[in-house]
C-alpha cells in the first residue's frame, strides 16, 4: 500500500483492521507433548470421556488445567 501512496495507518483504516493484528506474531505452542499423550489415550482407550483421560493425565503426573 505504501507504493501506493497509502501510508500503513490509512491503509489499515481503508480495510478497517487494527495495527495490533497486524503485526501479530503467535507465540510457540507449549502444549504438544500433552496433546500427544490426550490423543493416545484417546485412542488406546476409546470408550474413556474428557473427565476420565483427565484424570489418567492427572495420575500419571502430568500438569493438566
Amino acid at each position: 500500500m505504501q507504493g501506493k501512496g497509502l501510508s500503513e495507518r490509512r491503509a489499515l483504516k481503508v480495510v478497517r483492521m487494527s495495527a495490533s493484528s497486524l503485526r501479530y506474531e503467535p507465540s510457540p505452542d507449549q502444549n504438544v507433548a500433552l496433546r500427544q499423550a490426550i490423543v493416545e489415550l484417546a485412542q488406546r482407550h476409546r470408550r474413556y470421556g474428557s473427565e476420565m483421560i483427565y484424570l489418567k493425565l492427572r495420575q500419571a503426573g502430568e500438569q493438566v488445567n
